[in-house]
């Protein structure tokens, strides 16, 4: 351990270093510091507080701190980044790289050891201030403040883990709530009508919206169904595909959302009649353009066997809701109207839960609480109907 003062322009400072052994190829292992006193403090304090300032950095580094006052948030976020690549799926490895950038000039250019608890409740209200949105030019969700938080919590629990810092500052500080989400569903007679007016559609699309509202499904899930995943003997088709599209790495095809994700889901009979019909269909593509064919196995496909692009689907659907005076309805509004139809006709919620392959059935409870609690009612108004229905007063029985 060593203090030297060192005289510059803006006065005294106390240049620390500690001594922390050697490397392998015997270099010796050093940490520095620099106390700055305050103005009019005497020489006699200012050293003092010097050698208290040693002592403490040689305590941290007795317990695996390694400070390291050159590396900056942006640059050790971008390592992690880096080193987490074969890990990570490329849409979050894509959205960290874009959480990092928009971070670059609110703390990425701080030194690890200055990000905060402080720090980041006050990024944490500008990420929350009108015009942050850049699409809609009002204010970041919840969701989306809270993925920044989880990404910048990652990458600090990275530091704590390498003894960059000395605790994670995101564990002390307080993040928005969970904003309360009500699934939006089709009504029953808004079903009826969409499969009614599919018939008229090209057999590509109307096996794909089918998928989607009986399965639950998510849409890149069902754009990554392959035949040798549908089981026309049991009637159940295995998800365990994603097929993705982002603007760096073009459509690819993952792993689902989660390992749970992974699953087998039951399907009605008429589903898979359909199914067996697009398979015929997909067998004359084979022949008709042998020359131009892929055989790629996907389910939905174009007309060369390439799998169809995942948004291709969702535009397609637009216009078809908008040349026949639907709703404005979403793909994922499919799923949840999926869900919901399941629950209120009595399913469990750990069979919904499963279909829909929610990690927790926690999820599954907070997105359709509101159905849930429709279909308890019902529940409640039938238990009334058995227990005190009018009883046969001849017979003895009491009369409610």
């Amino acid at each position: 351990m060593s203090i030297r003062k060192i005289e510059n322009k803006k006065g005294t400072v106390y240049r620390i270093c500690v001594y922390a052994g050697t490397t392998i190829d015997g270099k010796q292992i050093r940490y520095t510091d620099t106390y700055e006193p305050p103005p009019g403090m005497n020489e006699k304090k200012a050293y003092k507080q010097a050698v208290q300032k040693e002592k403490e950095l040689e305590e941290k580094i007795k317990l695996g701190y390694s400070p390291n006052a050159k590396l900056l948030f942006y640059d050790f976020a971008a390592e992690c980044i880096e080193k987490r690549r074969d890990e990570l799926k490329p849409s979050t490895i894509l959205s960290y790289e874009k959480m990092n950038e928009a971070l670059k000039d609110q703390i990425g250019y701080l030194h690890l050891e200055q990000i905060t608890p402080g720090r980041l409740m006050a990024l944490y209200d500008w990420l929350g201030e009108e015009g942050r949105n850049k699409r809609s030019g009002g204010k970041l969700s919840r969701k989306t403040i809270r993925e920044y938080h989880m990404f910048i919590s990652s990458v600090m629990g990275r530091a704590l883990k390498q003894g960059r810092v000395m605790f994670n500052p995101c564990e002390k500080v307080e993040i928005p709530k969970r904003e309360r989400r009500i699934a939006e569903i089709l009504q029953p007679e808004e079903v009826t009508r969409m499969l009614n007016l599919l018939e008229k559609e090209p057999m590509k699309w109307r096996v794909y919206i089918h998928l989607l509202l009986v399965s639950g499904a998510r849409r890149g899930e069902i754009a990554g169904l392959k035949w040798d995943k549908v089981d026309f003997d049991s009637n159940c088709i295995e998800i365990s595909n994603n097929l993705l599209y982002n603007s760096k790495d073009g459509v690819y095809e993952t792993t689902p959302k989660t390992e749970d994700s992974v699953r087998f889901i039951k399907m009605p009979v008429q589903t898979m009649n359909l199914l067996r019909m697009w398979k015929k269909q997909c067998d004359m593509l084979r022949i008709t353009n042998l020359e131009f064919w892929n055989d790629t196995g996907y389910v939905l496909i174009q007309d060369n066997g390439e799998p169809i692009h995942p948004q291709s689907v969702s535009r397609w659907f637009e216009r078809f809701c908008a040349r026949n005076d639907l709703p404005k309805i979403s793909l994922h509004k499919l799923r949840h109207t999926s869900a919901s139809i399941l629950i209120e006709s009595g399913a469990s919620i750990t069979t919904v839960s499963q279909r829909l392959g929610h990690s927790q059935i926690s999820t599954t409870l907070d997105v359709y609480s509101h159905q849930i609690k429709k279909r308890d009612a019902a529940a409640a108004e039938d238990l009334g109907k058995v227990l005190y229905l009018k009883k046969d007063t001849k017979k003895n029985q009491i009369v409610r």
